[in-house]
């Protein structure tokens, strides 16, 4: 239906749009631009794919079955609930589709093309964010009083750190996997540098422990992978005589020793920071009021259902609205608690996490870099944020399950 330079663009501005939080449309139902967007693209590829006949009838059936599933679930709740309507919509229809189309996007445009889309989208986005931090334009920003910082177009600045440590990270990957660099290698450095900059003025601390773990385990990964290469021959030792003999002697001791010396670094560079990422002052306020006390009530409402959870969607925020628990970051405005496996948990039940953690296997192979490192990152971050019901999340996690289908075939 359309050629590939035409899906290219329309890639990009996909991409593009997921920034534009603050930008909404009013049809009766408020939609975001991204989400009138999406759907718009899905029934362009659903009809696309009904000519040529490449329909994946079992994914969209996952999809769509969950969703109907999990919005029956939401509704059979006696319990009180603000905007459920909005998270059945989501599910029924935005979600299902941004997965969809990103398990698409690698047989519509190649890979060089797919990381100039990445690339070209993620520095568009971070350098609006800095011309709208300096020249702010109050239609498109979010005005947080005295928390108002580097957001972007993003409803926090969050918002903005998750969305460049998604698009920095599947750059990195794309390019290892593919092995396609520039001829002048110092730029896309000096692009990752910038961007990782911009990353830590959003002081989005969930992004930052995810890239941090995800490069940790991938050290290992390349460590262990040079090892079986080399005993299978496919690669000569002298040129990994020094790694081979490292890697030989690795034992449970070694590897703690290792993980202690990144801890260590890690912590030497945190302390050298103005505004810390892990301090014990942060810790203990966020235990006493924000994130561990929202653990210890949503445990206590998860027992409190014999575990089952399926308070529906929307109870969170009605429930931290109507009791004023002191909790910082949850209540009016707020429709999910800090925690993506718990929040599905405690909203459509134990379906609703073993859904969340099937988005993320299917998508998942450790045959290839992508695959095994970017759901891999979204199950850390996931732990720390709500990113789990956000449409660049399904469109990812889809991404990595279509290029899953695409190299394994």
């Amino acid at each position: 239906m359309f050629s590939e330079r035409v899906w290219i663009l329309l890639i990009i501005l996909l991409f593009f749009s997921l920034s534009l939080e603050t930008v909404k449309l009013h049809f009766g139902i408020t939609f975001r631009v991204v989400q009138l967007y999406i759907l718009v693209l899905f029934a362009i590829l659903i009809i696309e794919d009904l000519i040529k006949r490449t329909l994946d009838i079992k994914i969209l059936l996952f999809l769509f079955s969950f969703g109907m599933l999990l919005s029956l679930i939401s509704l059979n709740s006696n319990y009180m609930k603000i905007g459920e309507y909005k998270f059945i919509i989501k599910y029924l229809s935005v979600l299902p589709a941004a997965f969809y189309i990103g398990s698409k996007i690698p047989t519509k445009i190649k890979p060089k093309d797919l990381i100039f889309a990445v690339e070209l989208s993620v520095l568009l986005v971070s350098l609006f964010a800095i011309y709208l931090y300096y020249f702010p334009i109050p239609s498109l920003i979010h005005d947080r009083g005295a928390l108002t910082g580097f957001q972007g177009t993003f409803w926090e600045s969050g918002g903005l750190g998750g969305y460049m440590a998604i698009f920095f990270l599947s750059s990195v990957l794309l390019r290892l996997n593919y092995n396609i660099w520039p001829k002048r290698k110092y730029l896309i450095f000096l692009f990752y540098v910038f961007l990782i900059s911009c990353i830590f003025a959003t002081h989005k601390k969930a992004a930052m422990l995810g890239l941090i773990s995800v490069g940790v385990l991938f050290i290992f990964y390349k460590m262990f992978l040079t090892i079986k290469l080399i005993k299978a021959g496919k690669i000569q030792l002298q040129r990994y005589l020094f790694l081979y003999k490292i890697i030989q002697r690795l034992n449970i001791k070694v590897t703690i020793f290792l993980l202690l010396i990144s801890l260590i670094t890690f912590f030497v560079i945190n302390a050298s920071l103005e505004n810390p990422i892990i301090s014990k002052e942060i810790l203990e306020h966020k235990w006493e009021n924000e994130r561990g006390k929202a653990f210890r009530v949503t445990l206590s409402l998860l027992q409190e259902s014999n575990w089952l959870g399926g308070y529906g969607w929307g109870f969170v925020e009605a429930y931290f609205s109507t009791y004023d628990l002191g909790i910082i970051g949850l209540g009016e405005g707020v429709s999910m608690i800090f925690n993506s496996f718990l929040d599905m948990w405690l909203s459509v039940g134990i379906l609703g996490l073993i859904y969340s953690l099937l988005l993320i296997l299917i998508g998942f192979s450790y045959k290839h870099l992508f695959t095994t490192f970017f759901p891999t990152y979204f199950f850390i971050v996931a732990n720390f944020n709500p990113i789990g019901a956000g449409e660049i999340s399904y469109l990812f996690l889809g991404l990595s399950y279509g290029l899953k289908k695409l190299l394994n075939s």
